[in-house]
């Protein structure tokens, strides 16, 4: 078991040690969280995340705000736990989206093109498929090693 809250830090002690990722533990000083997952629980956390961002845009785009602002906020509310150490640093930067996209939405933005929370959201979408994808690739290579 590791203990520290910066992610690049603990990420060289694991290399120093020469630790493998999914055999270490980090304890923060508030929770202990394992510093990686592989599993389906830790892609399903993203897709659920995605698919809040996706409606969140839908509704905006149909002129439904404040289903979309409850959207938002239950966007905010999954992101709130990590399931691993090194999510934190992901659902940090979309609780900012999240949280710019509400107070957009709660001032009456409307802007669609380049800027407001339609783009917001759509930025929160992009990183949510980013680490669905990073996830999946990597499982992908466990599986099949290349040779």
């Amino acid at each position: 078991m590791l203990q520290g809250t910066d992610p690049l830090q603990i990420c060289q002690e694991v290399v120093a040690r020469g630790l493998h990722p999914e055999g270490v533990d980090v304890d923060t000083g508030q929770q202990v969280l394992p510093l990686v997952l592989d599993d389906r629980h830790h892609l399903l956390t993203w897709i659920r995340l995605y698919s809040r961002c996706l409606t969140a845009s839908s509704l905006f785009l149909a002129g439904a705000v404040d289903r979309c602002a409850w959207e938002i906020e239950a966007a905010l509310i999954a992101a709130q736990d990590a399931p691993c150490f090194l999510d934190e640093i992901y659902l940090a930067e979309l609780r900012a989206l999240l949280r710019s996209a509400q107070q957009e939405v709660l001032a009456g933005e409307t802007g669609i093109e380049h800027y407001g929370p339609y783009v917001s959201l759509t930025m929160a979408e992009n990183l949510c498929v980013t680490r669905m994808i990073r996830r999946e690739v990597h499982a992908d290579r466990r599986r099949y090693p290349r040779t």
